[in-house]
């Protein structure tokens, strides 16, 4: 009985040793978390929805999500709801993506050329992970970090496990990103070099007809002034002027100029771009748009137009909004044609918690 005792005790001590500690991992995991409360979106996109004009679903985008509003799964399926693409993302325990896993890519570009518009194309995360790319490979790729839980490593491999692309990164002692270099298995490099702010200063591209080096200099504001490239004997190959014109500390106009011609941006008090101008060396009009947004900065108009002037597109947008201000419907109409049918996008969300 004593006996019987003594192991009953033990057990019941085990247990309480066992609980504390999986409370402390835990907690440990909860304060290394860099998802912070108020980083977790209230509502999560899960489903996008293309529809033509005559109403027929030719595409849909599913997402999933973790419970810190982390990506973890996209699907993509043809109008026939068939698998056409298929991607997974891993976390660890700080919320910092370590995997991506591409499971399924689609056989033909051009036939699902609609997945240019989908939310996938977009970085997951600004400020810790690397651009997604829309013609990625299947394979697996990983992501590694430093003490500072910046991004220092990425790797990805093709479906036979090899090393096809790989970048290092380097940050200045503020947290801003210093250096990135990148290196594909088939001889390509580039290398980018930032100032403190984290804007590009210097790039050098080894391409296969020889190196290319730009550098760029910057105003107060931080945007560019002027770009010069050279080859590798340190020859001028090109170089581009950039004109800023500011209204309270904001860009609201500028003007490139290069050998080639010329390119005129204007932009809004938001800095919304609301019109693009492009010129030959001549001066002729190659090129002419204008734009304007609703209050939440999302474009509902473009037009363009010819050398003279005259207008010979107009397209509007109209965004529709739950009462969560969610975008639920996104349509393009053809304003200069009258019989134009026109597709849409519908979207759907989730509480997340």
């Amino acid at each position: 009985m004593k006996i019987c005792n003594k192991i009953l005790v033990l057990l019941i001590l085990f247990t309480l040793a066992f609980t504390l500690t999986a409370c402390q991992v835990e907690q440990t995991r909860q304060d290394q978390q860099v998802i912070k409360p108020e980083d977790i979106p209230e509502y999560v996109l899960v489903q996008e929805r293309l529809i033509d004009s005559d109403g027929k679903v030719y595409g849909t985008v599913d997402y999933d999500y973790n419970d810190y509003g982390q990506i973890i799964e996209v699907i993509y399926k043809n109008e026939a709801g068939k698998v056409i693409e298929h991607k997974k993302y891993r976390y660890n325990d700080k919320g910092l993506l370590v995997e991506r896993k591409v499971l399924k890519v689609v056989d033909d570009w051009t036939k699902y050329s609609w997945r240019g518009g989908t939310y996938d194309l977009k970085e997951l995360n600004k400020k810790r992970v690397v651009h997604e790319n829309m013609y990625l490979n299947k394979g697996t790729s990983s992501y590694q970090y430093n003490d500072k839980n910046q991004l220092v490593y990425f790797e990805e491999k093709n479906e036979e496990g090899k090393k096809v692309r790989w970048m290092r990164f380097k940050y200045h002692s503020n947290g801003n990103i210093k250096s990135r270099y990148t290196e594909h298995a088939n001889g390509y490099k580039e290398e980018y070099y930032f100032d403190e702010d984290g804007k590009w200063i210097k790039r050098i591209k080894n391409e296969y007809h020889g190196k290319k080096i730009e550098t760029a200099k910057r105003d107060k504001y931080g945007n560019v002034t002027e770009t010069t490239e050279k080859n590798e004997e340190g020859e001028v190959t090109d170089k581009a002027f950039f004109k800023n014109e500011y209204k309270d500390g904001t860009l609201r106009k500028s003007i490139v100029e290069d050998d080639y011609g010329s390119f005129i941006f204007e932009y809004d008090e938001d800095g919304n771009k609301t019109k693009y101008i492009q010129k030959s060396r001549s001066g002729m009009i190659l090129d002419w748009e204008e734009y304007k947004y609703n209050d939440k900065g999302k474009q509902v108009l473009r037009i363009v137009k010819n050398e003279d002037g005259k207008i010979i597109g107009k397209y509007k947008t109209i965004w529709e909004y739950d009462k969560n201000d969610n975008i639920i419907k996104g349509q393009g109409i053809n304003l200069l044609k009258e019989d134009a049918k026109n597709s849409w996008k519908e979207y759907q969300y989730k509480k997340l918690n």
